[in-house]
């Protein structure tokens, strides 16, 4: 895993690794020296970014139908983007319930002290992203409904 945060927290995270994490276990090392290897790290490499060039757009897509909620900017790198929502929920609440009554595994950007803000993995299989969105909007959409039908 990866974290940004402050300098004593950071050393805290390490001194916690390392409790741990003594040593990488065999098969995982075996694993890392093929993915590393001439040819294979490359080919690695162009599958991510095929998947990512594939499945951006799909998420992008797919938030530019609620721009009205949402807001985001394009990742320079990776599939997980960090988009910030404009509903009458916490973050907390909202992935409780996107994972209850959508089936789907999300991050509160309480998490991260961003507030109305979603972690979103984007690097599933293209199928598999497709059917996570939609489940996601049959929890938000009525949210974002309701909101507007009051207001807000």
């Amino acid at each position: 895993g990866w974290a940004v945060t402050d300098p004593a927290m950071a050393a805290d995270l390490w001194s916690r690794k390392d409790y741990t994490t003594i040593s990488v276990g065999a098969l995982s090392q075996v694993l890392a020296e093929i993915a590393l290897s001439p040819g294979m790290r490359e080919r690695l490499l162009e599958r991510t970014r095929g998947i990512l060039r594939t499945n951006w757009p799909l998420l992008e897509r797919w938030l530019r139908e609620r721009e009205s909620v949402f807001r985001w900017t394009a990742p320079d790198a990776g599939a997980i983007a960090m988009v910030e929502y404009d509903l009458p929920i916490d973050s907390l609440d909202l992935v409780e319930r996107l994972r209850a009554d959508g089936d789907c595994l999300l991050v509160p950007g309480d998490h991260f002290r961003l507030p109305r803000t979603l972690r979103i993995g984007f690097g599933p299989h293209e199928d598999k992203l497709r059917d996570g969105l939609a489940r996601m909007a049959s929890v938000l959409d009525p949210i974002r409904e309701s909101a507007m039908a009051a207001g807000r």
